[in-house]
């Protein structure tokens, strides 16, 4: 009998150290799973303060989608910026950075070029194979005229040289592979095709 009574003693005395034990371990747990509230707020800061750093590119961005061909005009001190991606031109004032966005005719655009002392605006038109020229008048711009359409396909960029606009063609399914700079003339209300030569070497960037 009195083996019974102290062999029931242990296994209480056991009973009460496993659930302190596990009660410590719970604790512990506990401990270790919840996060220190200044570790947190340091982390918090530390996130926040990179976050500060990183500059919002979204409104630099969001005017200029499908960037496709720049050209700085030194006399009016203006970047024009064209888009293949939307019907639209960019203009940069290249002392304050201030950004105007104007509508054109190319859903597709590339090769720009501005004519200071005429204020006309040449672009690559790839949506219709074309220059398309723009009046530019208090920071607007209204559609003239354009080239001939289909002279050049994939057109990409755009050289000029006294009253010449050269097109680099590069070669693509559409145009049987071939890559070729297409001359225009620039005249009083027109634009006027030359002549096509054919080159060996596949076109973008002309200058």
């Amino acid at each position: 009998m009195k083996n019974i009574i102290i062999g029931g003693i242990v296994i209480v005395i056991l009973m009460i150290i496993a659930l302190i034990a596990t009660g410590n371990v719970d604790q512990s747990r506990d401990m270790d799973t919840q996060p220190d509230d200044a570790a947190l707020d340091m982390d918090t800061n530390m996130d926040m303060d990179m976050d500060d750093e990183e500059p919002d590119m979204s409104a630099m961005t969001s005017e200029v989608v499908g960037a496709s061909a720049v050209y700085l005009s030194e006399e009016m001190e203006t970047i024009f910026l064209s888009s293949n991606t939307q019907p639209s031109v960019v203009l940069f004032d290249t002392s304050s950075m201030d950004m105007t966005t104007l509508a054109v005719e190319a859903a597709d655009a590339d090769g720009v070029y501005f004519d200071a002392d005429s204020n006309i605006l040449y672009q690559i038109n790839r949506s219709s194979d074309r220059i398309d020229a723009y009046s530019w008048a208090n920071m607007e711009l209204t559609y003239e005229y354009s080239s001939p359409e289909g002279e050049f396909t994939n057109g990409r960029e755009l050289a000029v040289m006294n009253d010449l606009l050269v097109v680099a063609q590069d070669g693509s399914e559409a145009n049987s592979n071939q890559n070729a700079l297409v001359v225009f003339e620039m005249a009083d209300g027109a634009i006027n095709y030359v002549g096509t030569r054919a080159v060996e070497i596949n076109l973008w960037g002309i200058t």
